[in-house]
């Protein structure tokens, strides 16, 4: 996402769309074969195949009617074999998960790919393999390898070596968190924290907190209580800066991951795939193979618009 875009797998292939998150229509599609990887300002990375098949990085400019391409790397080194994005068929499955982080001039991309057959409950080892990562200069589009599959660290996210505990009272137990975190600490502006499920075992009640410590120090701040109730879900979003909770998996309330603060209520579909951008919430969810955006407003909780993304009856499920 940027913050006048959203880029999303085209419903009709393995294109992408640039979407107007205002409105929910789309405003161009790549040519060709593409995934998103990073956008910042008025730019997106794309990954992309490169003449020969290999997989490259493209840097756009994103205007109204289109992306003007701005570079093309090197190509990265990935095998081949794997895909842009994850397929099942037949009885073989191509798994492929990418990591971006991007700085001045800098985008480094880590990756991990596997192609598993398939076969009853004991299935054998993968066929295939293989993870790497690269740094990709976007002023020349050079490519050097890194030494391992891990992006360098992030000043601006650090959290401190040494955080102070919490005491519980009699009664009380920690426990992770139902699908959502995050369980280990995290930076959020002023802070680190942690969301963290208490359980009452003689009252039967449940509690979400939100654990904080200073980002300078590591010594605890006071702990922002999110929710209250008997079967307690939290789902952090993937912008990073937001956690929701709910009783009933159905009714979410929107908390700021730094403050707690309340921003608002939204009713969603299950465990969903959740973004914020500005005052929207962005929902991705799936049945029957097929999935689809929606986008309310964080204030309201009203649904403004929905559209169709990709659909994976494209590919034949694994039996």
């Amino acid at each position: 996402m940027a913050e006048h875009r959203i880029y999303v797998r085209s419903a009709n292939g393995d294109r992408v769309e640039a979407v107007d998150p205002a409105s929910g229509k789309t405003l161009w599609v790549t040519p060709g074969e593409a995934r998103p990887l990073w956008a910042w300002r008025d730019r997106v990375a794309l990954l992309v195949p490169g003449p020969k098949g290999e997989l490259v990085i493209q840097v756009a400019l994103d205007t109204r009617h289109g992306a003007e391409i701005l570079l093309t790397s090197a190509a990265l080194g990935i095998p081949d074999w794997v895909p842009l994005y994850d397929v099942a068929v037949q009885r073989r499955s191509v798994v492929h998960r990418v990591r971006v982080r991007s700085k001045g001039n800098d985008l480094w991309l880590a990756w991990w790919a596997q192609d598993q057959v398939i076969t009853g409950v004991r299935p054998p080892a993968p066929e295939h393999e293989s993870s790497g990562g690269v740094r990709v200069d976007l002023s020349t589009g050079a490519v050097a390898a890194l030494d391992e599959p891990v992006l360098p660290p992030d000043p601006d996210q650090a959290v401190p070596a040494s955080l102070s505990g919490w005491k519980l009272s009699k009664g009380q137990l920690w426990a992770p968190c139902r699908c959502g975190g995050p369980d280990k600490p995290v930076r959020a502006g002023r802070f680190a924290v942690s969301v963290a499920l208490e359980i009452e075992q003689l009252e039967k009640q449940e509690r979400v907190w939100l654990l904080r410590w200073r980002a300078d120090t590591g010594q605890p701040a006071e702990p922002v209580l999110l929710h209250q109730g008997a079967r307690l879900f939290t789902i952090l979003t993937g912008d990073g800066d937001h956690v929701l909770t709910s009783e009933k998996a159905r009714t979410w309330t929107i908390h700021d991951l730094e403050t707690g603060r309340r921003r608002g209520q939204v009713s969603l579909h299950g465990l969903a795939e959740v973004s914020i951008l500005g005052g929207r919430l962005f929902e991705i969810h799936g049945k029957d193979y097929r999935f689809r955006l929606d986008a309310y407003d964080i204030a309201t909780g009203r649904r403004l618009w929905k559209r169709p993304l990709w659909s994976a009856r494209q590919f034949s499920p694994v039996p």
